[in-house]
């Protein structure tokens, strides 16, 4: 998912429901860890958002061995550092994860909690694997276009790995630099089960534009460290990767495609010679953000004054989080978060460790946002779209903002009714439905982005 949608934990959605004392077993307790053997499932509730996670345990008596699964985050095979079973009781620790899972055997189901970074929330597992999902829109084998791997060498020092597809026939080609949103994100924009930026990267190819997607910094297989990276130094891993491309001698006309954070970072690339900007944020940060928390509160069904609550408090914070530089406001910060309805019975420890996720370099730059610069000196053709069931980039405010900050000489832009932030068919546009739709993205709006790469501009 994406860090702005991180950010409800404490920010207006309801809190993650207690972990509950652990009831009286069924059954016998488990004499052996042959009760823990096999393959389990089941679902992590975060706020706005559901899931899935799987645990395979294999081995015998004292020796145990397990791996995780995290399908809708493209995850599979993650090896466990330890696994003991003592006193009935199932400890899974996952190192690379910074994450423990606890449980015991209750009417064959691991119930226990995941522990992770200083949250701590129930999971419950039963047995069994989830089946695969539909996700129609997945190119198949052969593809009729030509594609290979690329390695692109950033002046910072790290390499940005990635995939350029070229359509078949005598180019020069039109070419797009395909640019991810807020979080650590591969060059398929891989999420619950979906790949958005692959299935893109398909359309276009096919329509007669070649595509170059990228792994972030330090995700994948590029190096370099994502944590240390704020939106500016991935608009300087774009503008590299978009200098690459027009390098080449079967491209032409060279454009950069960003979706949500990535819709903000490519007006910043002067050098294009288009934009296309997917749910990209037109108002400054703080608002924006303000915006998303109340917008999925409501498409998860919480009450209009609960979603709206506690506003003055919110912004307050995220201004704090623009200024963390200075000690004082992040004393304010500290402050302010306890005060919070939402931190009520929360422990102090994680209170302090959801602070720390926020006092990061790509938190203060990004929270002190304001767009208005950056898309009031865009002199090349945009297409602007947006989804009218965008919860986490509102449609209107920002098509709105969008409309009055570039000249209407440039700028073409479009709501798609019914479509939400991953441009998806949907119903309310909650994150919680992403997972379950079999659309990974609008063949209307896949046509219409390539029909405005390929116009002459």
């Amino acid at each position: 998912m994406s860090r702005l949608v991180l950010f409800l934990a404490l920010a207006g959605c309801p809190k993650p429901a207690p972990v509950p004392e652990a009831a009286p077993a069924a059954a016998p307790e488990a004499a052996s860890a042959d009760a823990v053997l096999g393959d389990w499932k089941g679902h992590l509730e975060l706020p706005g958002l559901k899931l899935r996670l799987a645990l395979h345990v294999q081995g015998e008596g004292d020796a145990l061995t397990a791996t995780m699964d995290s399908p809708d985050q493209g995850a599979n095979g993650i090896p466990a550092s330890g696994v003991t079973w003592s006193d009935g009781e199932l400890r899974v620790d996952m190192d690379s994860l910074g994450a423990v899972y606890e449980a015991k055997v209750e009417q064959d189901q691991l119930v226990g909690t995941f522990a992770q970074r200083g949250a701590k929330l129930p999971l419950t597992l039963e047995r069994g694997i989830f089946a695969a999902v539909s996700r129609p829109q997945e190119p198949a084998e052969p593809l009729p276009y030509g594609e290979e791997a690329v390695s692109i060498a950033v002046a910072a020092g790290h390499t940005l790995a990635g995939t350029l597809t070229v359509p078949e026939g005598e180019g020069p080609f039109p070419a797009v630099v395909l640019v991810s949103g807020s979080g650590p994100q591969d060059r398929d924009e891989a999420l619950l089960g979906h790949r958005p930026f692959y299935v893109l990267a398909d359309r276009l190819t096919r329509a007669g534009v070649a595509v170059l997607r990228y792994d972030d910094r330090g995700v994948g297989a590029s190096t370099g460290k994502f944590d240390a990276a704020t939106t500016l130094d991935f608009a300087d891993d774009a503008r590299t990767a978009l200098a690459w491309l027009d390098a080449r001698e079967d491209t032409a006309r060279v454009g950069v495609v960003g979706h949500s954070e990535g819709g903000m970072i490519a007006p910043m690339v002067t050098e294009a010679d288009f934009l296309v900007l997917l749910a990209a944020p037109a108002v400054p940060s703080v608002d924006l953000m303000l915006r998303q928390q109340e917008d999925v509160a409501r498409s998860m069904g919480v009450p209009e004054g609960q979603a709206t609550a506690n506003r003055d408090a919110r912004r307050r914070m995220l201004e704090l989080v623009a200024n963390s530089n200075d000690p004082a406001a992040v004393e304010e910060l500290r402050t302010v978060m306890a005060s919070m309805p939402e931190s009520k019975g929360v422990p102090e420890a994680q209170l302090e460790q959801a602070m720390q996720s926020m006092l990061t370099p790509w938190w203060r730059v990004f929270a002190g946002y304001d767009p208005a610069e950056n898309l009031g000196a865009i002199h090349v053709p945009t297409l602007a779209v947006w989804g009218s069931l965008d919860t986490q980039v509102a449609a209107e405010p920002n098509h709105e903002a969008m409309t009055a900050l570039v000249g209407e000489e440039w700028l073409t832009a479009r709501i798609y009714e019914d479509l939400n932030h991953l441009f998806q068919p949907a119903t309310t546009g909650s994150p919680q439905e992403y997972g379950q739709i079999e659309t990974t993205f609008s063949e209307q709006v896949m046509a219409d982005i390539a029909a405005f790469a390929l116009s002459p501009g």
